[in-house]
């Protein structure tokens, strides 16, 4: 697949922010979670319906993928094996070095707990289809990812011999009929496949798409800085769509409902993703506050946050202090320390294996 030019090989830090943001979400959110999801009330409003956003970080980080893959390797030629084995080398060290420290948590907790199992289900990437025996929950988004990454080359492959629009609209096509029979004929079924790729493909979609035109588009054009408020009104459709009040009401196809806000939550972070890469005031803010380089520590980050978390829920429990304040505790003492730790985690387990060359 000949295009007329290649990326630049430095880092968009721009992008390492949006990463940040996002590891710094999910960080929030699992904090939250840990203490039963109290109501922050602030003057007689519930604040904590806000910040709950913070829980799709995750559906971010599917969309920074899809821009990410794009443009590293929808814009050239690329082997096939060799893409696959530069994104299990990529991956899998600090995985799998998080996998058995979170592994031998668990037994030491309960020594019933499946170690083999889960073993050869960390290995293997099937954390968000054998979830029982996941060795953290937290883990199913890099199953998805790697089911992600197992169709791209298919779509890069039909792009080569047609266009990208083509291949955009045979891919759409696949994943937006398929999963509306299930829906239909399997709701059952279908409940149970929200956090695989044949429903979340659209979010990794829409990452494409902002890679597409950020690639096509002259890097120094400008975008109205007023269009973060409807882009983030869009985002937040999608989150108001999966929440429980919604769900509730389409009890039977719910996953129809959890499929389309998924969907419109990728469509509106990859508008904002793409939308930010042309603030240059932005670029500064997250060079400034440090945020560019948490977003390159945001692999390590995230597997190791959900331990720690863990750690200091377990400790803070102890002393009956309020919810909300615990929350905020292990969300500030979790950033404190998980900063050194994802360092060294970049530093031995990632930062050696970036440019793998075969």
């Amino acid at each position: 697949m000949l295009i007329k030019k290649d990326l630049k090989e430095n880092r968009i830090i721009s992008l390492d922010g949006f990463r940040a943001l996002a590891a710094i979400g999910v960080c929030y959110i699992h904090s939250w979670s840990s203490f039963g999801n109290p109501q922050i009330n602030l003057f007689g409003f519930d604040f904590s319906k806000i910040l709950a956003i913070g829980g799709n970080g995750v559906d971010l980080f599917f969309v920074i993928s899809g821009f990410i893959m794009y443009t590293n390797y929808g814009t050239k030629n690329y082997s096939v094996k060799e893409f696959l084995i530069k994104r299990w080398i990529r991956l899998s060290p600090a995985f799998y070095a998080a996998s058995i420290v979170y592994i031998s948590f668990s037994y030491f907790q309960n020594a019933d707990f499946p170690v083999f199992k889960s073993v050869l289900t960390s290995i293997f990437y099937l954390n968000n289809i054998l979830s029982k025996y996941s060795s953290a929950g937290l883990f199913w988004t890099l199953s998805l990812e790697w089911q992600y990454y197992l169709i791209f080359p298919i779509f890069t492959w039909i792009q080569y011999l047609k266009n990208f629009k083509t291949a955009l609209i045979i891919f759409s096509s696949a994943f937006g009929i398929i999963p509306l029979i299930i829906i239909i004929f399997w709701p059952e079924t279908a409940s149970l496949l929200t956090d695989q790729i044949l429903f979340r493909f659209f979010e990794f979609a829409f990452g494409m798409l902002a890679g597409k035109f950020y690639y096509n588009n002259n890097s120094d054009r400008k975008i109205n800085i007023l269009l973060f408020l409807p882009l983030l009104i869009i985002v937040y459709l999608g989150r108001v769509l999966i929440s429980k009040n919604i769900l509730e009401i389409f009890s039977v196809y719910n996953s129809f409902i959890k499929w389309l806000g998924f969907s419109i939550m990728g469509l509106g972070f990859a508008a904002i993703l793409y939308w930010g890469l042309y603030q240059k005031w932005l670029t500064k803010v997250f060079k400034f506050t440090g945020l560019s380089y948490l977003g390159k520590l945001s692999y390590s980050f995230y597997l190791w946050h959900g331990l720690v978390i863990q750690l200091f829920a377990q400790y803070l429990i102890k002393y009956g202090l309020f919810s909300t304040t615990n929350v905020f505790i292990t969300f500030v003492s979790t950033l404190i320390f998980l900063i050194p730790i994802s360092f060294i985690s970049y530093r031995y387990l990632e930062k050696p294996f970036l440019h793998f060359k075969k």
